[in-house]
């Protein structure tokens, strides 16, 4: 006979073990491995070179997004205006990937390049993550691009390798991180945090301003000059200019030429002499003669096949090049290797590989964006989701329009379409809250 104590014992054990289990269920739910998988993904985003970890991120999210959806499919309103964006953008471009010259290459680019985005967008829309959650998701992200920073300071200030593992399309990541960074500086009300993203923010600009790229830093400047007259946060703007200063001084005292190289834009010679604007001219002089050749669907999706048509038409040679001024400039840049043959400008981009139909579609997925920070934006003060979305869609959106003037920045997307999925969390809110007031009125 046991006592009646082991039994006690035993059952009592009985009870933990089984909220245990409870608890771990809970735990491994498919919505949890889906945003799990989607802060991974997200962190990956800024640091090169983690592909084997980013696609594993996405394959997680995928199979979490599946198993949420076959235990409880969740009712989302497939007319919102971000789905009605996402699905005109994605669409356009499977049409034109299609249509295009290799149709397996483009869709398998396409696969790779915005399948992880497009999956994030569901999460967001399908799974329900709370604001100060995902805010955390996003702090990681900045933290993980300073830790960049930080490794390209050490490679390039200290051990002088100018070509930094990590160095490589820094300027063009800076656009969108240091904006978001910059953001989450302004809507933050914990001050130990925000001390921590001010830090983060050093090595950041430092690592940018080693870089040399002029139009990352124009765009950063004003995306930050609109967020502190949004946030009217007058104090940060006074101290942000004395950053500035500090940071214009020391650097003409250690690096004329870069600071040389940094006022070039405000001289009307650049444009016409800088040898980089001449090379500039000549890739979209040539790119645009391509173009006119399937102007309304374009090539396929995926710049790297601007190459191998270019030297289709025969423009990697100066008699056949469309403008004879830039010919001998335009000739050598064609005849580079076509994973190198870039079209340095987003509409070309997005007119070589989906044409008219694309440009259009993604010129309404960024508006689509603008809307909802502009509707955000009036509701800034009651909701800090709406104050996010409000200054970060606008500060990113800006920076990334301003840095795709001379570049062509398609890839890394993940931000944009998280913009899209917390528009429609608001854009739903606030139909929710219009039926409880309708609800509210009848019953009186």
């Amino acid at each position: 006979m046991y006592s009646k104590e082991f039994l006690i014992s035993g059952k009592a054990m009985a009870v933990v073990s089984l909220a245990q289990a409870r608890n771990m269920k809970n735990a491994i739910r498919p919505q949890n491995v889906a945003v799990t998988a989607l802060a991974v993904w997200l962190v990956c985003e800024p640091l090169p070179h983690t592909t084997a970890l980013a696609n594993l991120a996405a394959l997680l999210m995928l199979i979490g997004l599946l198993l949420h959806f076959e235990s409880a499919m969740p009712a989302i309103q497939w007319k919102s205006l971000p789905i009605l964006a996402v699905g005109l953008f994605i669409g356009s471009l499977i049409i034109t990937s299609l249509t295009g010259q290799d149709p397996l290459e483009s869709l398998s680019t396409l696969r790779q390049g915005l399948l992880p985005e497009l999956l994030a967008f569901m999460i967001l829309i399908s799974v329900n993550i709370p604001f100060h959650t995902f805010k955390r998701i996003l702090i990681a992200v900045c933290a993980a691009f300073s830790l960049r920073a930080l490794d390209i300071i050490v490679e390039v200030l200290i051990l002088n390798r100018p070509d930094a593992y990590l160095r490589h399309g820094f300027a063009l990541d800076s656009s969108l991180y240091m904006s978001l960074t910059f953001c989450l500086i302004l809507i933050e009300k914990n001050k130990t945090t925000k001390f921590w993203l001010i830090a983060s923010m050093a090595p950041q600009a430092l690592a940018l301003l080693t870089y040399g790229s002029r139009t990352p830093i124009l765009g950063i400047a004003l995306a930050m000059l609109i967020g502190i007259l949004l946030s009217k946060s007058w104090t940060i703007l006074t101290r942000s200019v004395i950053c500035f200063l500090v940071a214009f001084i020391v650097l003409a005292g250690t690096s004329p030429s870069l600071v040389a190289r940094y006022l070039t834009p405000f001289s009307s010679n650049t444009y016409s002499e800088d040898a980089a604007m001449l090379d500039r001219w000549a890739i979209w002089a040539g790119t645009f003669s391509v173009i006119r050749h399937r102007p309304l669907l374009g090539y396929g999706y995926g710049w790297k096949n601007l190459g191998k048509v270019a030297k289709f038409y025969g423009l990697d040679q100066e008699q056949s090049f469309p403008k004879k001024e830039l010919a001998a400039i335009g000739a050598r840049f064609f005849a580079l290797p076509s994973e190198k043959v870039n079209p340095h400008s987003l509409v070309l981009q997005i007119l070589f590989e989906a044409g008219i139909l694309g440009l259009c579609a993604y010129i309404f997925f960024l508006f689509s964006i603008a809307i909802g920070a502009n509707r955000a934006l009036k509701e800034r003060f009651e909701d800090e989701r709406a104050m996010f979305v409000a200054f970060a869609g606008t500060m990113v959106l800006t920076s990334y329009l301003v840095v795709n003037v001379t570049n062509g920045l398609t890839a890394k997307l993940g931000i944009l379409f998280c913009f899209q999925g917390l528009i429609y969390q608001i854009f739903q809110d606030r139909a929710q809250t219009r039926i409880g007031l309708k609800q509210a009125r009848s019953d009186k």
